[in-house]
């Protein structure tokens, strides 16, 4: 699941508390094909202190290329070890901003697709495609092999090119990165951000990172968030086990797969933690996997019946636990 509205952490410890207006952080955590930076700096370590304090609402990102290794495999080998702490990672970013050889792209996929089969990637550089290449970024390889895409927007002048930026990615999603040290108007490229994508903020440790985080949070935008393939395909097969362990015309049976919805609603939760709208996202997707089934799993008025349930169970869901809850009283009468 993609936050809606992130920020970015170069080599700064955790924040002592959690800032409003965020769903989530980029806590770099390798450099290349290693994990330690300028000076020694460990940043598996200090990534893994913030995973310690805010657990999934934490993701990983990384540098690949000059000044650091341009070795694809390798890596993607680093930074997946680095993040490994045996909780969920569901998106990795990788930032490129200098030349990259043909192939090395598609290298880090294959290998992450190896190590993390579940989870999105996505690429952060210079906005534009023609900004990007003439530094010697490799664009059509990252957008081909890439899930979404965060641009950085940081300057003012990049504001004017928000439609080039967005077909120069492809049809892929964006999520743009801005730099409000750097561009006073910056929200109004976050607010066309939280219209696709969404927004993160580069970066934590900056004096005003806490007012900007605040501001971000306060701005009108979708709340939507991304499910990756595995979630959504988890999420259509435990529908059509609640409604009649795949039998068709059997009519619905809440009891069969009482356990196995909860279940994963719970763990929807966990991954949404923190995430704005994200309980409703899900409530939203179990509702749209229900009228996505065949007729010959559910009749249409079946379906109907169904959805107009569901969507009673919880009609003004204000935390996590509350919607759990809910879920679990009206499963388990």
């Amino acid at each position: 699941m993609i936050p809606r509205r992130l920020g970015w952490v170069w080599q700064d410890a955790p924040m002592p508390a959690w800032p409003a207006g965020l769903d989530g952080v980029l806590v770099r955590a390798a450099n290349g094909a290693g994990t330690t930076g300028g000076g020694g700096f460990d940043y598996r370590a200090n990534y893994r202190a913030w995973r310690r304090a805010f657990g999934v609402r934490v993701l990983p990102w990384t540098w690949v290329g000059p000044p650091t290794s341009s070795d694809g495999q390798a890596c993607a080998e680093a930074l997946v070890t680095a993040a490994a702490d045996g909780g969920p990672i569901g998106l990795y970013v990788v930032d490129i901003e200098d030349a990259l050889p043909h192939g090395q792209m598609t290298a880090f996929r294959r290998r992450l697709r190896e190590l993390d089969p579940g989870a999105l990637l996505g690429f952060s550089s210079y906005p534009t495609a023609a900004q990007a290449i003439g530094h010697g970024v490799p664009w059509a390889e990252c957008v081909g092999v890439c899930d979404l895409g965060l641009p950085q927007v940081y300057w003012p002048y990049q504001r004017a090119l928000l439609g080039q930026i967005l077909a120069d990615h492809g049809g892929k999603p964006v999520h743009v990165a801005v730099s409000p040290g750097d561009d006073p108007q910056w929200t109004d490229s976050a607010r066309w951000g939280l219209d696709h994508a969404g927004v993160s903020i580069w970066r934590y440790g900056l004096p005003g990172f806490g007012s900007w985080a605040a501001g971000l949070g306060r701005l009108d935008g979708g709340s939507d968030i991304m499910l990756d393939a595995q979630t959504a395909d988890q999420l259509a097969g435990i529908v059509r086990g609640v409604l009649n362990e795949g039998t068709p015309q059997g009519g619905t049976n809440w009891a069969a797969g009482n356990r196995n919805l909860v279940g994963l609603v719970q763990s929807l939760v966990n991954r949404s933690n923190g995430i704005a709208g994200g309980i409703a996202d899900v409530k939203s997707a179990v509702l749209g996997a229900i009228a996505a089934l065949d007729t010959a799993y559910l009749t249409e008025a079946d379906k109907h019946a169904l959805a107009a349930e569901l969507a009673s169970l919880v009609p003004d869901p204000t935390t996590p636990d509350e919607v759990l809850d809910a879920l679990r009283a009206r499963l388990t009468a």
